[in-house]
């Protein structure tokens, strides 16, 4: 679960009244182009089929694998989890999100908890979302302009991203990872770090695996829900997610 910091479009502004198929070739999105239109939105099948090969050129090298839509992951270090991915935005525009899926930490679907342990269930539990124009894909206007600009949008993004993954490897680097993110946050226009809902949720459950339950226990305290029973369930989740012993 993600914040609420963008709502994806999938239902209503990335589609196709049939979505391409997952093995759609580049020449077949391209024959089903009108180049006089100015105005064409591109299916998610049809972008995926577009960024799957530049991704794969960046990141195969390095264990990631493709996890479902425009979500590729690296599950070498798991419990912690390298992700990659592209967010639908207003406007027409994609951009790249990349962070950290954390199998130690749920996350809540409605009124439940559940947990993402697999690299297709893989989530941003600690997310940053590229904030610069020149890593925006349009996707309303035909492939076109996301095959010109795949491989500068890609390279651009994943060299950002190796600096939080060179700090989101093992547990002790954690913390360090989540401070840098507060910090991209604090610095750039838009909706903070507390902002995206699952944030706490995975900074409390990372204090909690450290023994750290003083400070998991604050974290929680910015997490918002309107069901109470919620948030007792992921405190008393916290406090089992402790070390024996050694909790503080």
């Amino acid at each position: 679960m993600v914040a609420a910091v963008a709502t994806l479009l999938a239902a209503n502004q990335l589609t196709s009244a049939t979505p391409a198929p997952a093995h759609t070739s580049l020449h077949q999105i391209h024959m089903k182009q009108d180049p006089n239109s100015p105005f064409e939105i591109v299916s998610i099948a049809a972008i995926h089929a577009i960024l799957q090969p530049v991704v794969a050129a960046s990141l195969a090298a390095d264990g990631f694998e493709e996890a479902g839509p425009l979500k590729w992951v690296r599950s070498a270090d798991a419990p912690v989890r390298q992700v990659f991915s592209f967010q639908q935005w207003k406007g027409g525009v994609l951009a790249p999100s990349w962070g950290l899926s954390l199998d130690f930490v749920p996350h809540v679907s409605g009124s439940r908890i559940k947990w993402h342990r697999t690299p297709r269930s893989a989530m941003l539990d600690l997310r940053v979302d590229a904030r610069e124009p020149a890593l925006e894909l349009p996707y309303h206007h035909g492939t076109r302009p996301i095959v010109d600009r795949a491989a500068d949008v890609v390279a651009g993004a994943v060299a950002r991203a190796r600096a939080l993954w060179a700090m989101g490897h093992a547990l002790d680097d954690l913390i360090r990872a989540f401070d840098w993110t507060k910090k991209y946050y604090a610095a750039t226009p838009g909706l903070g770090f507390y902002n995206f809902v699952q944030h706490p949720v995975a900074l409390a459950f990372t204090y909690a695996r450290l023994g750290k339950l003083a400070e998991a226990n604050r974290e929680l305290d910015e997490y918002w829900t309107d069901r109470d029973e919620l948030k007792a369930e992921l405190r008393r989740l916290v406090a089992d997610a402790a070390p024996a012993g050694n909790a503080h």
